[in-house]
């Protein structure tokens, strides 16, 4: 279990330092606007303009507060400074450099953005999860009763799903693929499967 931990750990981690570096901004931005676009679709402009102000408000107090953006600029390397650098090889690692910081500051607001989609489903989200953890916890209630079969390789296979689909919504924050907001619906039906097999079949406490 410990290893499945690591292994998404290093899968963020790796996504984040490397997207980046092969995602141009532009790119990036024309993603979170069709993202956006369809917001609107499901949720009304009103909710969704709602929804996306909240994530410019906090990606300004979070990431602009804090003098990260101010950082990320003082990193970025003018083209005056560029043209004077000796050497093609540096002129061009600064172009990189700049494209990789345009890029990390776009994808990381697309990330706000994405965060607030979910916030919006959360209410929803706690109530199916209280209703699977419920569901789960009687199944393990009627099969102590009944003297039926608590299977632990059930147990191993729903630990595990679920220590994916846990880091599944960290991944959706930085992916780099246009994905609908009905990812988070999607994602809370396909993890009550895993909680109710993993409370119903916890073994008998001694």
């Amino acid at each position: 279990m410990r290893r499945h931990v690591l292994f998404w750990l290093v899968l963020l981690a790796l996504c984040s330092l490397a997207l980046p570096a092969v995602i141009p901004a532009s790119e990036a931005l024309a993603r979170i606007q069709r993202e956006i676009t369809q917001l609107q679709a499901l949720f009304g402009e009103e909710h969704a303009g709602l929804l996306v102000n909240r994530a410019n408000a906090a990606f300004d107090h979070i990431v602009a507060g804090s003098g990260l953006l101010d950082g990320m600029r003082r990193l970025h390397v003018s083209e005056a400074r560029s043209h004077a650098l000796p050497g093609n090889a540096i002129s061009n690692l600064s172009a990189a450099t700049n494209r990789y910081l345009a890029s990390a500051a776009t994808q990381l607001y697309g990330a706000f953005v994405r965060l607030f989609i979910m916030l919006a489903w959360l209410p929803y989200v706690l109530l199916f999860l209280a209703a699977a953890v419920v569901h789960g916890l009687v199944r393990r209630r009627i099969k102590l009763d009944s003297f039926g079969l608590i299977s632990p390789v059930a147990y191993a296979a729903s630990s595990h799903a679920i220590i994916g689909l846990t880091f599944l919504p960290l991944l959706y924050l930085i992916a780099p693929l246009q994905l609908p907001p009905l990812f988070v619906p999607i994602w809370t039906l396909a993890a009550g499967a895993p909680v109710i097999g993993l409370l119903a079949n916890i073994q008998r406490l001694r």
